[in-house]
């Protein structure tokens, strides 16, 4: 058989085959543009996190263990829940109906409903749910599911997670959560793959990496050129249930850019030309860039071309074997300087 992975990377494991889905970049390069996305808490954003050349999914799940164990540590939050009870005293509020029927029946019960106050809320849960993953993985490090054991053991009281779960967002008052949350659904979402084949239970763990790839670049060049004000926006067109989602724009929208996770050739790849510059004439710039890789340093790129009132020019970032990334990303910011300048 052969196997096809699309814009992921992680590992499958069945019976007795274990595959390793590395990126399509180098490793330097994969794991430094990494280390800028917001996806790699504070607290694990030492050198040597990503150097060690181990595998991203015992990376995030040591990230997000690390982020639980403290935040259990903390304590965690407790909230009220709507309870609905027989008792043999009234609490809260009585159902008198439902009383008058069980007392009816034979039944001396006060059907109640109260709200309880503890830790079984959604954002508990969610955490729950990704140390049950993390535990249950065959290719996790034994000592990290350890740990999640002994955080579900910490967590017994908490119930299950449900989908509704997954749709929490953090106010002001589960600020603690703000490291924990990202990297339990990342755990969600990329350990969510097992299936059986015959007498071979397969596990997976595969996680998205055009969306850690396009953090990254946004992160590094705002901390490298924070005077161009970069950011992700949506541009909503009217009623139609369309927007433009751009992934890099500049100067509140004088200059916008998409970024591709794959190399560039010296031919410009169309689909990719007509969305940025559909981007571009929607927030009304007339430059926009496609960024993306080379294989080879100093490789031929697309040449700039102009639609209409629109510039549209490439970057690639130096992502040649033996390259330092430091250096292919001071040389990308130069390059984006210049352009804006």
């Amino acid at each position: 058989y052969a196997v096809t992975f699309r814009e992921v990377v992680g590992v499958v494991k069945l019976g007795g085959i274990h595959i390793r889905v590395l990126p399509k970049i180098p490793q330097p390069h994969f794991n430094f543009i990494l280390r800028q996305s917001e996806v790699v808490p504070r607290i694990a954003r030492q050198d040597v996190a990503l150097e060690g050349g181990e595998d991203l999914i015992n990376l995030v799940a040591h990230w997000f263990i690390a982020a639980a164990e403290m935040l259990v540590r903390g304590g965690l939050r407790v909230d009220y829940r709507e309870e609905r009870e027989e008792l043999t005293q009234i609490r809260g509020r009585l159902d008198p109906m439902a009383t008058a029927i069980e007392v009816g029946l034979g039944r001396p019960v006060a059907v109640c409903e109260f709200e309880e106050l503890d830790e079984d809320i959604a954002l508990n849960r969610i955490i729950k749910g990704a140390c049950r993953v993390i535990a249950s993985l065959q290719s996790i490090k034994s000592e990290t599911k350890a740990r999640a054991r002994r955080l579900l053991a910490r967590l017994d009281h908490v119930g299950e997670l449900i989908q509704a779960d997954r749709r929490q967002k953090l106010t002001r008052l589960t600020k603690r959560y703000e490291v924990a949350l990202p990297l339990a659904l990342l755990v969600l979402e990329g350990g969510g793959i097992q299936t059986k084949v015959g007498s071979y239970v397969g596990t997976a763990f595969l996680l998205r990496t055009p969306e850690l790839i396009e953090d990254g670049f946004r992160a590094l060049i705002a901390s490298r050129l924070p005077e161009l004000g970069i950011a992700k926006r949506r541009l909503a067109l009217g009623d139609s249930g369309v927007s433009l989602n751009p992934d890099l724009v500049f100067l509140a929208g004088e200059a916008v850019g998409d970024v591709k996770y794959r190399y560039l050739s010296k031919d410009w790849d169309r689909p990719s030309l007509n969305q940025a510059v559909t981007f571009a004439t929607g927030f009304g710039s007339e430059r926009c860039a496609v960024f993306g890789f080379s294989a080879a340093a100093g490789r031929a790129l697309p040449p700039a071309v102009k639609v209409g009132v629109v510039y549209v020019r490439c970057f690639a970032w130096d992502a040649s074997e033996g390259s330092d990334p430091k250096a292919s990303a001071d040389i990308l910011c130069s390059e984006i300087s210049g352009w804006l300048g």
